[in-house]
């Protein structure tokens, strides 16, 4: 392959970025469409779960510190990522000085929390390194989008076609049965977000075309919001 001018090392990266490219759309729904398993508990309450993003996350940690360590991604740290990291650092403290003082009850489960947001920051690594240069700027602008649509869709389906029997007369809430686990707050915080970021997408445009994409598109998640919040 030398001879031809390409790494060997150069082939097997590549195959991983695109991978790892194609692993944050899927890790994006996955979050919303995957269900969890759960694998214990703590004090019999809190349930311990495994999701399909964990593990999204640590293959895609794993390409990312082989991107950084081969000098393929840049090291320097973005303001987003250093604030993120303060955040942690912070959160560690605390945790630290409640297990020091005893005032934690339940500090497995501080730590799993913990956990949790170094997940989240994470993504922002992820993302910065996979996409500082790409040629496709709007692609998790698109994935959002049909995000967004996706649920709808769903929320669509559930009213007209309920799981379920209505506890109480007209009082069906969408997004509560698997594989939501009754996650039909974030499901409806998330719909408010999505709402908000494209009609300001809509209000900037000046294609008329795409006012009319978004136009519709808003008018067709605004109902599976409403029926979200029952």
């Amino acid at each position: 392959m030398e001879a031809f001018g390409i790494s060997p090392i150069a082939v097997p990266w590549k195959k991983a970025e695109g991978l790892a490219r194609w692993l944050l759309p899927f890790l994006l729904f996955s979050c919303i469409f995957i269900p969890r398993v759960t694998i214990g508990s703590i004090t019999g309450f809190y349930q311990v779960n495994l999701r399909m993003e964990d593990i999204l996350l640590g293959i895609l940690g794993i390409i990312t510190l082989g991107g950084m360590i081969s000098r393929k991604f840049s090291l320097e740290i973005s303001s987003v990522e250093k604030a993120f990291l303060w955040f942690l650092i912070a959160a560690e403290l605390s945790i630290l000085n409640g297990l020091f003082f005893r005032t934690i009850d339940k500090p497995f489960l501080s730590l799993l929390y913990l956990l949790k947001w170094v997940e989240y920051f994470l993504v922002f690594v992820v993302t910065v390194r996979l996409f500082s240069g790409s040629e496709r700027p709007d692609f998790f602008l698109r994935t959002f989008f049909l995000l967004g649509i996706a649920i709808a869709l769903y929320g669509y389906w559930e009213h007209f076609f309920p799981a379920a029997k209505a506890v109480h007369p007209n009082y069906y809430r969408l997004f509560e049965r698997p594989p939501f686990h009754g996650d039909a707050n974030h499901i409806g915080g998330l719909l408010v977000l999505w709402m908000g970021f494209f009609t300001g997408l809509f209000l900037k445009t000046t294609d008329q075309r795409k006012q009319g994409l978004l136009l519709a598109s808003l008018f067709f998640v605004f109902f599976p919001l409403v029926w979200t919040y029952s």
